[in-house]
């Protein structure tokens, strides 16, 4: 099977929307807000829904915030279990330097010396 993406319509479907203006500026104001972030992402999924299923509406509307949020939730919380491990390890490595600086100010240098080698 094979699929041919129409980069052209990729890039304008948004704009052919007659409310593109409002669902974008709702959408800005939702992602400067931490509250709002997932329903951005529920948002931004609802788009590749319709457009996985060639809906002729491709931009959704608003209206189901709490259902958005919710979808979206579920994504962030998808998303923070994928990157747990490489969290996890810029925390031990930066937790590491943290506690190498605390020390470096009460020991002495042949000390701090033996603890970064």
């Amino acid at each position: 099977m094979e699929t041919k993406i129409d980069v052209e319509k990729s890039i304008r479907f948004f704009f052919e929307d007659p409310e593109w203006v409002k669902k974008l500026l709702i959408g800005a104001a939702l992602v400067v807000s931490v509250i709002g972030l997932p329903a951005f992402l529920g948002w931004s999924a609802e788009i590749q829904r319709r457009s996985i299923e060639q809906s002729e509406e491709l931009v959704p509307g608003w209206s189901d915030l709490g259902g958005l949020w919710v979808t979206g939730f579920r994504i962030w919380v998808a998303q923070m279990v994928y990157y747990l491990p490489m969290l996890l390890i810029i925390f031990v490595i930066t937790g590491g330097g943290v506690v190498a600086a605390l020390l470096a100010q009460t020991m002495s240098d042949e000390a701090v010396a033996t603890l970064t080698i």
